[in-house]
């Protein structure tokens, strides 16, 4: 099994996703849950269950890679 919190696109897109779509996904990890997944955009059940059956799983993501954003101020310049 592979961890899709810390896969590539390229690892994704070999579970039979688009590279497109793989891309996607990468850009969003980390995901807490599957359902997690059905925030990006053309996600649907039968992409996830390409995931599963792939060989992905859904580790537990590292609190560090959670980044709280922070504020910030436009300049005029």
């Amino acid at each position: 099994m592979s961890d899709l919190n810390t896969a590539s696109p390229t690892e994704i897109a070999a579970a039979g996703v688009s590279s497109a779509l793989a891309r996607a996904i990468a850009l969003w990890q980390p995901y807490r849950c599957w359902d997690d997944l059905l925030l990006v955009s053309e996600i649907d059940q039968i992409v996830i269950d390409q995931l599963r059956q792939g060989g992905f799983e859904i580790g537990k993501p590292n609190d560090g890679a959670w980044v709280v954003p922070q504020p910030f101020k436009l300049s005029a310049d």
